[in-house]
This record gives C-alpha cells, structure tokens and sequence, in this order.
C-alpha cells in the first residue's frame, strides 16, 4: 500500500471494493488484445484458442462484475 504506482489502487480496492472505470477499460482491453493476437500463431491448435477466449470471458466478467468507483 506504500507503493507509489500500485498503492492507490490497492487501498481503493480494499476500502470501496470498486475498481475505478479507466482501470476496468485498460484490464479488460489488454486481456482482449493479447488473447486475439495469441490466436493468430494458434490457428491449428482450436482447443487451445477456446480455452483462451473462455479465461478471458470469465476474468473480464470478473472484473466488470465490481462496481465501478467514481
């Protein structure tokens, strides 16, 4: 909590259990992003691209499910 870079977030999360909506685009936009360019060097391997897309429907679920600190 004493990090300059990670502690305001931590303390928000511990406090208000929201997560601020800049946080939840910029999480959400990179898991999305390296999830489709993952695939591309995948293209053979099927069971592999679904187990990426379904992590990452259920972490980006998880992260939208918080409410969103104003």
């Amino acid at each position: 909590m004493q990090n300059r870079y990670f502690g305001p977030y931590i303390r928000n999360f511990i406090e208000d259990k929201a997560i601020p909506m800049r946080s939840k685009v910029i999480s959400v936009g990179i898991i999305w992003l390296s999830t489709i360019s993952t695939t591309a060097f995948l293209i053979e391997k099927w069971w592999i691209i679904l187990c990426l897309f379904l992590i990452s429907a259920g972490v980006s679920w998880h992260i939208l499910s918080y409410p969103t600190k104003q």
